[in-house]
């Protein structure tokens, strides 16, 4: 009977063996076509000496874990899209960077090497670290690499599902024991200035991936993906991304530039332009003893608002005011209050609590 590893590699080659019989990649063809030319540029020597340096590094590491040196690089980003990957990182100088996909650590350390030589800067990687290819956890070659390239102070692991352990049958067999650490992950290291995303590339978990990414994605922050090219369902991804639009009014392209480097396996960064403005204004009215009050009039008269309060007595404004704006509120058997809002969303989310006084 055939091994684990066995089903697992005859699986895998199934799968990509269907990719490839699918249609054209005809949104491939549509990102490279419209691509801006102002993210990507042509590495240079020393952008490709480097990341050779990290690949020559892993053969003892390989060696030791009996798993053969083409094979090894037959799974993992190819020399000229990794030194693209390179070239962007010491340009950019990030200090916050994040990676949804690990393998055996080649692009992280990559980027790693770049923020050393930058002189600041950590790479989260995020990989749900389970059986891969030829052997049960791919991560753990990746954290003697980082050990044996002194670059530990430069990259973090963290095991867990990136956004959803969205897969084929074997990824969905841990998605009960290992639990989704992206967003947490993300919360902690704050705005990223780069992000690679080379996980699953199923259509549904490359959309999964990139909105949770693009949620946390700091202005002039750039995230790049990988398999463009030999993926269609990634390139569908991106694609649908591309021609997505926000609130009705503005589509992608007004918050996101994008660019596309033509390489072994294609690659498609997004760039943001400038934030998302979400202004939201929470007002809750309440008894002296905290009790919410339902169906107060609330009122914006300087931004033609009027709302009664809910249940949980609160009432939502969505747009921007500030500590000026006037504020109204009544209640049967309470004193109204007219005063200054006193408070201001500044294009994010603000909150206000009015107590009202029993009427006497």
């Amino acid at each position: 009977m055939p091994s684990f590893i066995e089903r697992f590699a005859a699986h895998r080659a199934a799968r990509t063996a269907a990719t490839a019989e699918s249609s054209a990649n005809s949104h491939w063809d549509a990102l490279l076509r419209d691509a801006s030319g102002q993210i990507f540029r042509v590495p240079s020597d020393a952008d490709v000496a480097a990341c050779r340096r990290v690949a020559d590094a892993y053969r003892p590491i390989l060696d030791g874990y009996g798993i053969p040196h083409e094979e090894f690089f037959g799974g993992s980003i190819k020399d000229q899209d990794a030194a693209a990957i390179y070239a962007i990182v010491r340009e950019r100088r990030p200090r916050r960077a994040y990676q949804v996909g690990t393998f055996v650590g080649y692009s992280a350390l990559v980027i790693a090497s770049a923020l050393r030589e930058n002189g600041e800067g950590v790479v989260v990687c995020c990989d749900p670290e389970i059986p891969h290819r030829t052997f049960i956890n791919p991560v753990d070659v990746a954290r003697d690499m980082a050990r044996e390239l002194g670059l530990e102070e430069h990259v973090r692991f963290e095991r867990g599902w990136h956004a959803v352990p969205i897969g084929d049958d074997f990824s969905q067999s841990f998605s009960r024991e290992i639990p989704v650490r992206g967003p947490d992950a993300l919360r902690t290291l704050g705005e990223v200035e780069f992000a690679f995303v080379d996980g699953d590339h199923s259509l549904s978990a490359t959309i999964c991936d990139l909105m949770l990414i693009q949620q946390h994605l700091a202005v002039g922050g750039v995230a790049v993906f990988h398999d463009v090219k030999s993926w269609p369902s990634v390139a569908h991804a991106l694609h649908a991304f591309r021609s997505d639009i926000y609130f009705y009014r503005e589509g992608t392209r007004a918050f996101f530039d994008f660019d596309a480097f033509d390489g072994p396996d294609g690659l498609v960064a997004i760039e943001r332009r400038k934030a998302v403005c979400k202004p939201l204004l929470c007002l809750r009215v309440v008894a002296p003893d905290g009790r919410p009050i339902v169906q107060a009039e609330v009122a914006l008269p300087e931004r033609s608002f009027s709302a009664r309060t809910g249940r949980d007595g609160r009432v939502f404004y969505f747009g921007d005011a500030n500590e000026a704006t006037r504020l109204r509120v009544a209640s049967p058997g309470f004193e109204p209050a007219d005063d200054a809002l006193g408070v201001c969303t500044a294009g994010d989310y603000a909150e206000r609590t009015v107590r009202l006084a029993p009427r006497t």
